[in-house]
Order: structure tokens, then C-alpha cells, then sequence
């Protein structure tokens, strides 16, 4: 299957591999076969037989994972992303159950989590300084942050000690140029970072393989002329490949797909732990607080006490009422506004959960579009219940939109433009662009940005700046400062 997926890789890219260093091919490669050397090799081989998902896992079983990396022919755009076969989380089932035991998806995911948090992290940082030094502390310092969030601590320096990180430019044929040429502003940059040859952690012989992701990402900087005269820089960035999935997974083995069937029947029967079912559907979408993760769109069952999300990939997320905190609703008093619940959930749910809605605060929302079955059936078999209070104490509280916090809003805003772009009247296309505007809403203001930026080398006051970016001040969240210079430009690339 690896020569299957790579070899049709090849033969769409074929213009690479004459052109292109061994770090801009496109790949595929399973399990323990993801090694350094492999990675690195600069001339991929895909055998038809030999490196299968169901053989390069640990001993010779499954594989756990996969790292692929896609790289657009005749262009600068590439990324690399690692998914995975079998669960990132194992469903709770109710009771006072002990932990779950960690596996190796549920371990590789928590690493692979953590160092999309350091890429992203890192293109942050390049946008602000253009020091591709100061991007690998910031990397490597979140990396480290976020391998202590999943507690795997005693894991820290082995896992430090096998990871790279770089950024590249790329012109627009795809070759790599030097980061410090005097075009290299102008260009897509790709950010990268792996941890290679992960030790099976969990008492196991051998190697696990390796985990790699990276994004292609522009940046935009503006000179600006300050009252005094001095000029400093406004800049913002994009990831350009955010589009490409980050998370993924499947259930291969049947000890997975039968506890997912297992999953699915306890909730369904006469005693289950939350309660009587009410109504199901699909079209319903699950965000997180996770900036990095974009919703995931499945079927949800509502019953008295909890409720069941199923995903065709990452499998049954239940959240009992037992595990949250409080649960609100928002539907801004109109049939034509995302119906949302917003769930605070306890910390005792993160092991039930896939790694990516583990987010800055313990936070999910279920968006309802208006005038889907889900919509409907949430008002007329689930709405009234759930605002009496249960056994549990919780109940559904209605909230107005002064009662939304910041992140509450945002993810709000981001689900109603989601609902915008897909609910094109009938015989229209759908606009790719709009519908990546929903999903990337940073998109909007980079464009606006990217326009003044590649137009002129000449600083910009900054009472002309709000006018020239179409609002009344700048964005503090977009808004970043260098260090001043006493009126000298220095070299901005055009496209």
C-alpha cells in the first residue's frame, strides 16, 4: 500500500525529483518505516510489496501511524502531516473507570499535538522577527511546554534530543533559496519540524517511526512612519496549507471496530449511563478551543443525561452530563443564526477525548445549522428537557450574545461563516474561496495586508494605516512591532 500511495505520488510529481533537494518530495511511508534514514534518504523507493499498514508496526503488527508529505509540482507549496490508524482516545463508558491505558496512537498523537503547536509557534515568531534562530528557541521551548501538558515529562530530553526544526524559502518554481537572499521576504516560506526514531516509550522493543508536520506560510510586513519619524514594521502572516487536515485517523484493527460497535450499543440500551435517547442526526459540527484543529463535521444522539458524537473516522465521543461543568446555548434569537451549545466540561474528560479538542481551556461547542433535521429535532425533543435539571445538576441555560466570552464568540463567528459558505441558493456553485475564508479567518485580513504591503517600499504614516487596511484601529492581535529603525527601509520583496 506505501509503493501504492507513494508511487502515485511520483507520478504526479515527476517534475520534483530532478529539481528538488530530498526535503521537497512528495511521500508516504507506515510505522517504523518512517526513519530518519528513510526520511532523509533523497530518493524514495516504493516497493509493491513489503511495507504494508498491517506490517510495520511494532513486532510486525499494524502500523500506528503514517507520514506523508504532499508538494505541489510546479509551485512552492508543500506540507507535511502525520495521521494515524487507530484511536487517539478511548470512549468513556461510563462509571468511575480508571484512566485508559495509553497506547501507541494515543502516545505518538500527544507528540505529534505538541509539535504542531512548536511549527506554529515558530511561523509566529519568523512573521514578528525574521530570525529563523529566535523561531527554533520559540519552537523548541513550546515543543517542550506541550510534552508537558500530555505529562509525558520523563519522555522530554529522549524526545528532544531527536527533533529538527527549519524553515525554508521557496521560490515559485519550487527550488530552495536562502532565507537571507534579498527576494526571500517575498517568498512562500515552509516551517518544519520531526521528532525522529520515537523509542516505543512503552516498554516495548524497537522504534515507533518518526512524526513530522509542517506548513507552507507567507508573511507581509508594512513600514510605518511613526509621529517622531522613527519607521517600525506591522506584519502578519498566513499558513497557506492550513487547509490540508491536520488530525486524521482510522480503525484498522477489529479489536477497535468492535469496541466502536461496543460503544455505539451501550448507549442504545434500556440502562444506559446517559439515560434515555431522544433524538439523533447528522450535520452537526464539534470545535474546540484548539486554534490548530478545524471542526469536525458528524452525526450527534442526544439523550437525557449526555450525548454521543460520532465521527466516521475518529470514531464515538460521549460526554456525559457527568462531565461537565455547565452547558449553555446561544441561538441569537433567529431561525437564520448557528444554533450552538457550549459545553465547560471537567478535566476527567481529556482522556476520552481525540488529542486534537484538547484545547487552551476545557471547552467544546456543537454547532446546529438552521433549517438541517439535527436543528429541528434539538428544539423539539431535546431543548425542553435539558433545561430541567437531572440527577446531575445541570442543566441547559440560554444565553444571549453578551453572555458569549471572547473565545465563545470567536468560534461562533467562525461556524456562522461556515454556515454562510455552504448555504449557496440552489443551482450556484459554492465559492472555494469563501469557504476557505470560513475555515482560515485570519484569511481576510492577511489579503487586506498583503495588498498595501506588496505595493510600495515606502513607509506609510500611521494615521493613513487604519484607513488603508479598512478599519478604525489596528488589530492588536495582528499588530506586531520591531525594534525601531531611524528611517531606513530595509528590503521588502514584491510579488
Amino acid at each position: 500500500m506505501e509503493g501504492c500511495l507513494g508511487q502515485e505520488l511520483f507520478s504526479n510529481h515527476m517534475f520534483l525529483t530532478s529539481l528538488s533537494s530530498p526535503n521537497r518530495q512528495p511521500f508516504v511511508l507506515f510505522g517504523n518505516h518512517s526513519t530518519r534514514e528513510n526520511l532523509n534518504a533523497g530518493n524514495f523507493n516504493f516497493p509493491s510489496e513489503g511495507h504494508l499498514v498491517r506490517s510495520t508496526g511494532p513486532g510486525g503488527s499494524f502500523a500506528k501511524h503514517m507520514v506523508a508529505q504532499c508538494v505541489s509540482p510546479k509551485g512552492p507549496l508543500a506540507c507535511s502531516r502525520t495521521y494515524f490508524f487507530g484511536a487517539t482516545h478511548v470512549p468513556y463508558l461510563g462509571g468511575d473507570s480508571k484512566l485508559p491505558k495509553k497506547t501507541e496512537q494515543i502516545l505518538l498523537s500527544q507528540i505529534y499535538a505538541a509539535v504542531i503547536e512548536a511549527v506554529l509557534a515558530g511561523i509566529a515568531c519568523y512573521a514578528k522577527t525574521s530570525s529563523l534562530t529566535k523561531a527554533k528557541e520559540v519552537a523548541e521551548q513550546t515543543l517542550g511546554s506541550g510534552l508537558d501538558s500530555f505529562e509525558l515529562i520523563p519522555f522530554k530530553a529522549a524526545l528532544r534530543s531527536k527533533m529538527t526544526f527549519h524553515i525554508h524559502a521557496v521560490n515559485n518554481q519550487g527550488r530552495i533559496v536562502p532565507l537571507d537572499s534579498e527576494d526571500s521576504l517575498s517568498f512562500v516560506k515552509t516551517a518544519c519540524m520531526a521528532v525522529y526514531d520515537i523509542p516505543d516509550l512503552l516498554g516495548g522493543n524497537g522504534c515507533l517511526g518518526s512524526v513530522v508536520f509542517s506548513e507552507s506560510f507567507l508573511t507581509s510586513q508594512i513600514l510605518v512612519k511613526e509621529k517622531d519619524g522613527t519607521v517600525t514594521t506591522e506584519t502578519s502572516s498566513v499558513v497557506l496549507t492550513a487547509a490540508v487536515p491536520r488530525f486524521c485517523s482510522w480503525l484498522v484493527e477489529d479489536n477497535e471496530v468492535k469496541l466502536s460497535e461496543k460503544t455505539q450499543q451501550a448507549v442504545r440500551g434500556d440502562e444506559s449511563f446517559l439515560g434515555t435517547y431522544l433524538t439523533g442526526g447528522e450535520g452537526a459540527y464539534l470545535y474546540s478551543s484548539n486554534l490548530q484543529s478545524w471542526p469536525e463535521e458528524g452525526n450527534v444522539h442526544f439523550f437525557s443525561s449526555g450525548l454521543l458524537f460520532s465521527h466516521c473516522r475518529h470514531g464515538s465521543i460521549i460526554i456525559s452530563k457527568d462531565h461537565m461543568n455547565s452547558i449553555s446555548f446561544y441561538d441569537g434569537d433567529s431561525t437564520s443564526t448557528v444554533a450552538a451549545l457550549l459545553i465547560d466540561f471537567k478535566s476527567s474528560l481529556l482522556p476520552h477525548l481525540p488529542v486534537h479538542f484538547h484545547g487552551s481551556s476545557n471547552f467544546l461547542m456543537i454547532a446546529l445549522f438552521p433549517k438541517s433535521k439535527i436543528y429541528q429535532a434539538f428544539y423539539s425533543e431535546v431543548f425542553s428537557l435539558w433545561k430541567q435539571q437531572d440527577n446531575s445538576g445541570i442543566s441547559l441555560k440560554v444565553i444571549q450574545e453578551d453572555g458569549l466570552s471572547v473565545e465563545q464568540k470567536r468560534l461562533h463567528s467562525s461556524a456562522q461563516k461556515l454556515f454562510s459558505a455552504l448555504s449557496q441558493p440552489a443551482g450556484e456553485k459554492r465559492s472555494s474561496l469563501k469557504l476557505l475564508s470560513a475555515k482560515l479567518p485570519e484569511l481576510d485580513w492577511f489579503l487586506q495586508h498583503f495588498a498595501i504591503s506588496s505595493i510600495s517600499q515606502e513607509p506609510v504614516m500611521r494615521t493613513h494605516l487604519p484607513v488603508l487596511l479598512q478599519q478604525a484601529e489596528i488589530n492588536t492581535t495582528h499588530r506586531i512591532e520591531s525594534d525601531k529603525m531611524d528611517g531606513v527601509s530595509p528590503n521588502h520583496g514584491q510579488l
